[in-house]
């Protein structure tokens, strides 16, 4: 985790995310993120060097979780890095294990690669809430934490622009957001200049 913000939304592909909840662990392989640099970033909730009680973990050490809302009802989840005010936002894993833990948290009937596809879905799906959540160190944590996966080539990552932003100027086309080629539990995949 001790790495800038952009190597590591990078290095977190292909990592599995764990969380340990109702004496069961559900584990997903990273397939989607997004970096937010910080300070001078438009997108991101340290930018200018904005400190509030909401955003404050992104202000401690790298690696701890970030767990903030959208839309007054659903929760997103990123990762501190080593700059003040930065962090990745975990858009997307492959569910691996406690699947059905997942689904039922999604609300029954959900194919596999629906279940956490997306930001909020994630969350939903693993039970990653800021009342849990935030604030927890993810090296050292028995709630929630990173273990090695499999190592993703440069060839199998996709960058592109950050989904959702706008009004951030040139900070919209910035091309933040990574994630694995040709993975089906990706949350959107924009086809432009051939790429996808």
């Amino acid at each position: 985790m001790e790495i800038p913000c952009i190597e590591l939304a990078r290095e977190l592909l292909g990592k599995i995310l764990c969380r340990r909840m109702e004496g069961k662990t559900m584990k997903g392989m990273i397939v989607e993120t997004e970096a937010y640099v910080g300070r001078e970033d438009k997108a991101c909730h340290g930018y200018g060097g904005r400190r509030t009680e909401r955003n404050s973990a992104m202000y401690m050490r790298a690696g701890t979780c970030y767990v903030y809302k959208i839309y007054g009802m659903y929760e997103c989840f990123n990762i501190s890095s080593v700059e003040d005010g930065a962090g990745v936002l975990i858009r997307a894993v492959e569910p691996l294990c406690g699947i059905s833990l997942m689904r039922r948290h999604r609300g029954g009937r959900v194919k596999d690669r629906d279940i956490a596809n997306g930001p909020s879905k994630l969350c939903i799906a693993m039970g990653i809430t800021r009342k849990e959540i935030d604030k927890e160190w993810i090296m050292s944590s028995s709630k929630i934490w990173i273990e090695e996966g499999m190592e993703v080539a440069d060839t199998s990552v996709i960058v592109g622009k950050r989904i959702g932003i706008r009004n951030c100027g040139e900070w919209e086309e910035k091309e933040l957001r990574f994630y694995i080629k040709d993975n089906e539990f990706v949350s959107c995949i924009r086809r432009k200049r051939g790429k996808q």
